[in-house]
């Protein structure tokens, strides 16, 4: 007789589909930038160590906007109005924070500046996502 499971921490798996379907687009995009920004920020930190303080002020950002991100996206979650504007916060920091770091850098290559733009409407579409009616809907418990 094989033991019985472990109880998901997460709820019930049925639970994410009573989510509508513009808070599970925010939700999963949240996430994934959530995602990217852990990485980028594992990624700097040993690199920071080699080349200098300025990644390693870079990774810790990289995971303060990690950590925001998952907790809005908790919150979003949740039905909380919070969630939402934390995740409606970020996608505005990077759609706008994005392009105004490369206009200050200056020397970027092409593809430097296709990839941050590409993250920057990504941004632009999370933010339109986390924004609409129906998240707003959804987080005033309509």
């Amino acid at each position: 007789m094989l033991p019985k499971p472990a109880p998901d921490p997460l709820g019930p798996p049925e639970a994410t589909h009573t989510l509508p379907g513009s808070v599970r687009v925010a939700l999963g995009m949240a996430q994934v930038l959530a995602g990217y920004a852990a990485v980028m920020a594992v990624m700097l930190i040993p690199v920071g160590l080699f080349v200098g303080p300025h990644l390693l002020w870079a990774a810790l950002g990289h995971a303060l906007l990690a950590g925001t991100l998952v907790a809005g996206a908790r919150g979003l979650e949740r039905r909380k109005g919070w969630g939402r504007w934390l995740v409606a916060g970020v996608a505005a920091l990077v759609m706008v924070g994005l392009p105004a770091a490369l206009a200050i850098e200056g020397g970027a290559d092409r593809p430097a500046r296709a990839w941050f733009g590409g993250v920057a409407a990504y941004g632009a579409v999370l933010l339109g996502a986390a924004a609409s009616p129906g998240v707003a809907r959804w987080c005033r418990g309509g």
